[in-house]
């Protein structure tokens, strides 16, 4: 007979915090659980085999031993136990935020500054609250979940969370030092705003209040659905209108002393091109503000990676890269794009990254610079915390991503355009995935499948994007119109290049000296400029350490990798290692063709000044036009995203300066800037002409066959190998 009264006394003996910490009571054992990783590891440690981890769970159909009935998912909706931590009403919240001490003398402030009567600034202050506040009504959320899971069940195959990471977070919250949550969610698509609710609510777990932007108040219906759960909207920008911006200020503070969870994109908008965005520190440095003054002990940031597999706005993404207009947010327009749910786009994989605890972050930051850093009275210091720890985040939001299927097809099909066989694609498919676990990068792979059942789902999810003969793999494009594809293939792919971006720099700058013995001092100042000129592109490593040293030790590993080698302090690359060298290559020359343009494009200016749409477009135009010459080798350069990136760094590089004229916005080039034309050629520089990038990548199967139709090149192929019989 079993006996557990020893193990009971010790558990008895033991203070409630020890019990805590030492799980020792069998009734709090989630057997289920228990069960679930107890077979996982004898089919793992014991069988050999390769099963989906428990702590992977599908969403879609949590809980359900009847998936897609109709009593499962009332069940699930309505006895789901999540709730919002704020249950007072909206308008006590508005008069508790009116009543501030901020709010109140803004509201004098205005009206002395605009010689009005108060009750007249007043009255707009109430109208501001009206449109800001949520409204979060729990009835609303469970009506709402009910109608999402059947969405994610028609729009998804899986929507992937880790159980472990969200006991983590349970436990989190549980914690009274850890102050109130801020969730930081990369921002790809709309779903973000709708995923992590549903999350939340599926797991139990308080509400967050959710900043949204202004646009959706422009959707009849859909801004009472999101406002009822949860959300509050602000504008893309307050900072002339002091009212607007102190009321937004009390709000969120009253938000977190009162313990709600808090969530907001620190990108500020979607990405449309698949990289996370610059961080946006608006909102992060109110939320740091009431910290520092004291308002709150503390503040924990979570950043929640969400990977797609296929991205629901892809082609409106494309079309918008292209420089077609974005369209305007509208019930009629959500309803028009109803046919949406007839496709399905793969999974979604849901990570939360190592929270950051902002009061152990500001001590390491003290600790970093020196006694005198004091970001509490001095404003510089509070502004340069602000920033670190807004690319902290969005480093960490890197780092937390999981790499599709649909990232690493879409990268070899833009490194081989001419097309693959199907056993190849599978082959580097299945070699590119090992690369990136080899740098610590994580891919979603349905392990229950094989390797070729899951190449073929993410070509087909692809959709028209690649033309699949079956035999041969390409991108399906045959003509202008259908350019745009080589952008939706860029964008999937750039899913994946922070994994590589620090090794695609250093082989991009090592290529362009066009000789393969290249001095270890020459390649890192070759490099460091490369990744100045591309600063704006990428999330680099946020510590002490200069470029050069980053740059030094990403080379230091290539060189142990095999895909560099030093003899006599002169770098060459490694012939054996050929085809990653040149993979590595192809992931920055789009990029490099972009600012090279964007340079030529300033240079080429009859007037200085010039309107700033205006300028956006000549890039874009210039670059379509280069490509359509066959002057430049990949189209996605003119995505629109690299575009304004281009701008953006040569604002920062002080070669562009920013003007407002009549409440237009343009764009000066600066007179004692350095030569616009010796700086265009440093970029040309890092480019790779068609003769060198044919021979580069002439070894797939196609490399020799022209931009013919597939059906010409493949009996031009036939008669090349029947001639050499």
């Amino acid at each position: 007979r079993f006996d557990n009264s020893n193990l009971e006394r010790v558990r008895l003996s033991l203070s409630p915090e020890e019990q805590d910490i030492y799980l020792m009571d069998l009734k709090k054992i989630d057997w289920n659980n228990f069960f679930a990783y107890f077979c996982w590891g004898l089919h793992t440690f014991v069988m050999g085999e390769n099963p989906a981890p428990p702590f992977d769970t599908n969403i879609v159909d949590k809980d359900d031993k009847h998936p897609g009935s109709v009593i499962t998912d009332v069940n699930f909706a309505y006895y789901t136990k999540s709730s919002f931590k704020n249950k007072r009403p909206k308008a006590e919240v508005q008069r508790d935020v009116l009543a501030s001490t901020n709010v109140q003398n803004e509201i004098r402030n205005e009206a002395g500054r605009t010689k009005k009567p108060y009750s007249e600034i007043e009255q707009r202050a109430r109208e501001i609250t009206a449109g800001m506040f949520a409204d979060p009504s729990l009835g609303y959320v469970k009506s709402f979940s009910y109608l999402l899971r059947k969405i994610w069940r028609r729009l998804y195959y899986q929507i992937v969370v880790d159980d472990d990471q969200v006991e983590r977070l349970r436990k989190l919250q549980a914690d009274p030092k850890t102050g109130p949550i801020v969730f930081i969610p990369t921002h790809r698509s709309y779903i973000d705003f709708l995923i992590m609710s549903y999350v939340f609510f599926a797991y139990d777990l308080p509400m967050p209040h959710i900043a949204a932007g202004e646009d959706f108040l422009n959707m009849f219906l859909v801004r009472d659905l999101f406002r009822y759960s949860g959300a509050f909207f602000l504008r893309r920008s307050f900072s002339d209108d002091p009212l607007y911006k102190s009321i937004f200020q009390e709000y969120v503070e009253q938000l977190l002393t009162e313990g709600c969870p808090l969530e907001f994109f620190v990108e500020g908008t979607r990405s449309r091109a698949g990289k996370t965005l610059q961080p946006k520190l608006g909102l992060l440095s109110i939320i740091a503000n009431a910290h520092l003054s004291g308002k709150l002990h503390n503040v924990t940031i979570v950043p929640i990676n969400i990977s797609y597999e296929r991205i629901l706005e892809s082609e409106a993404y494309s079309r918008e890269l292209q420089g077609n207009s974005k369209t305007k947010e509208s019930l009629t327009n959500l309803l028009k794009a109803r046919n949406v749910i007839k496709n399905k786009y793969g999974d979604i994989y849901i990570k939360f990254a190592s929270p950051i605890s902002l009061r152990d972050y500001i001590e390491q930051e003290k600790h970093m610079h020196n006694s005198g850093f004091d970001p509490k009275h001095n404003a510089d210091d509070k502004m340069h915390l602000v920033r670190d720890l807004g690319y902290r985040i969005t480093y960490s939001l890197n780092e937390a991503s999981v790499i599709m299927p649909t990232s690493i097809v879409s990268t070899l099909m833009l490194r081989y355009r001419e097309g693959l066989g199907k056993d190849e694609l599978i082959e580097k498919v299945l070699w590119l995935k090992d690369l990136i676990k080899e740098r610590g990068g994580r891919v979603h792979w349905d392990a229950q499948k094989s390797d070729v059942f899951n190449v073929n789902r993410s070509i087909q999810l692809l959709g028209n994007v690649l033309f699949d003969s079956k035999a041969v793999v390409e991108p399906n494009v045959r003509k202008e119109k259908e350019w745009d594809r080589y952008i939706q293939m860029g964008n999937a792919r750039n899913g994946l290049l922070h994994v590589f971006v620090r090794e695609a720099i250093i082989a991009t700058a090592h290529h362009s000296v066009g000789d393969n013995d290249v001095p270890r001092a020459t390649l890192v100042s070759r490099a460091e400029f490369l990744r100045n000129v591309l600063h704006v592109e990428f999330i680099y490593r946020p510590d002490d350490r200069t470029s050069e040293e980053d740059l030094v030790e990403t080379l230091n590993e290539m060189i142990k990798r095999g895909i560099l080698r030093e003899s006599n302090g002169n770098i060459q690359a490694n012939s054996e290692a050929h085809e990653m060298y040149t993979l590595l290559c192809s992931m920055m020359w789009s990029f490099v063709d972009a600012y090279w343009i964007a340079a030529m494009t300033l240079v080429s200016l009859k007037s200085k000044t010039i309107e700033a749409g205006m300028l956006l477009g000549r890039i874009h135009w210039l670059c379509e036009k280069l490509y359509k010459s066959n002057e430049i080798l990949f189209y996605e350069c003119s995505s629109m995203d690299t575009v304004k990136n281009t701008v953006q760094t040569f604002i920062n590089s002080k070669v562009l300066r920013r003007v407002k004229k009549d409440n237009r916005i343009f764009y000066e080039v600066v007179p004692s800037s350095n030569d616009l034309n010796t700086l265009c050629d440093r970029i040309r520089q890092f480019r790779t002409e068609e003769s060198q990038y044919r021979q580069e990548m002439g070894h797939g199967p196609l490399a020799s066959l022209g931009k013919e139709p597939l059906k010409d090149r493949l009996k031009s192929k036939w008669r090349q190998i029947r001639a050499n019989l």
